[in-house]
């Protein structure tokens, strides 16, 4: 039997309400040589029914039941039945471009680097319907084939297109050569350590301007919703990303490093002061998470203006009861801010 050229893989939890929407705009593709492996985490709402009526309806579509353990152990039981050439994850609540697949397939068919990635738009979800939100793109075409170290660090730590999961088309033979997995002790962050490992094993990046996925923010229902943003998940992403950087990061490397992890520190505090764990618990994981004071003038791929940067470098230098005192701050401001939302719209 021909093994298709994308498998495509979804963790299914509670989203019987939407999933047959990216289902549909998934089989409705151009683009047919494809698998479509839904793997469902133990729901308990009518997703299993729909899933067994999609699964009837086409061929292509692969359906798979597993006790409740997160996106992680999800993603893991697709890519232990996947059969594609490429592998591809989305989400179960969000939705692809029309011509999504085409445009992936004819980019790596053309160039066929290790990785490719693409570009993604949020689209605000409300009761006028969808609008089209913000958009995260590369201006141009490009091709990465060495300091591919450094090309990520920068576009990590300006937000940039590799910092997500879903708009990236992976090589499975270079995930089973290596055995990679996504870590499922998290809920969190599991997404950015799997890319990083993923990166780390290959030679070639090839990055496309087009728009092929749809982040839809509303109630965020999927899997992913249901796990608490805690602190000791940031500290994995952490040490992953300094793994990453290898034990001898050149001086541009190792600034690169360090401003990722300083955009990091402002919400890491947010998580630690917003925890349900004691002061002494909360001022113990402060200390853990300090990052040295960064280089503005060796810092490139950054969009944000240098005044943000001073401000972050000597927020990083604060003690352990000023880092407690502005994450406090920052968590109480944005409670705030959503009040204040929800407000409005009611």
């Amino acid at each position: 039997m021909r093994k298709p050229a994308v498998s495509i893989i979804i963790p299914v939890w509670n989203t019987g309400d939407c999933i047959k929407d990216i289902v549909k705009s998934i089989v409705s593709q151009k683009f047919d040589d494809f698998e479509l492996l839904l793997v469902d985490d133990g729901s308990t709402d009518n997703t299993p029914s729909i899933l067994k009526e999609l699964g009837r309806n086409d061929a292509r579509i692969r359906i798979f039941t597993k006790p409740n353990g997160g996106p992680s152990s999800a993603r893991n039981t697709g890519l232990d039945n996947a059969k594609g050439k490429y592998i591809q994850f989305y989400d179960s609540d969000d939705n692809i471009s029309d011509d999504a697949l085409s445009t992936v397939m004819n980019a790596v068919n053309s160039h066929d680097r290790d990785l490719l990635v693409s570009g993604w738009q949020i689209d605000v979800e409300g009761t006028k319907g969808i609008v089209r939100g913000y958009k995260q793109i590369n201006p141009e075409p490009e091709i990465i084939d060495d300091n591919i170290v450094e090309y990520t660090l920068g576009s990590i730590g300006s937000g940039g297109t590799l910092y997500n999961l879903w708009n990236k088309l992976f090589k499975a033979e270079i995930i089973k050569e290596n055995n990679l997995r996504f870590r499922e002790d998290l809920r969190f962050g599991e997404d950015l350590i799997f890319s990083l490992q993923y990166i780390s094993k290959i030679r070639s990046i090839q990055v496309i301007p087009d728009i092929t996925y749809h982040y839809l923010t509303n109630s965020k229902t999927s899997v992913f919703s249901s796990s608490s943003l805690v602190p000791e998940y940031r500290l994995a992403n952490d040490t992953a990303i300094i793994q990453f950087a290898g034990n001898n990061p050149s001086e541009e490397i190792a600034s690169l490093l360090n401003w990722v992890r300083s955009r990091w520190l402002m919400s890491y505090w947010s998580m630690v002061a917003g925890s349900k764990k004691s002061i002494a618990e909360k001022f113990k994981l402060v200390d853990e998470f300090k990052p040295n004071s960064i280089r503005l003038s060796r810092v490139k791929y950054i969009g944000l203006k240098k005044f943000c940067l001073q401000i972050v470098s000597q927020v990083s230098r604060l003690t352990n009861t000023g880092a407690f005192i502005f994450g406090w701050m920052m968590n109480l401001a944005k409670r705030t801010v959503l009040l204040i939302k929800t407000r409005i719209r009611g």
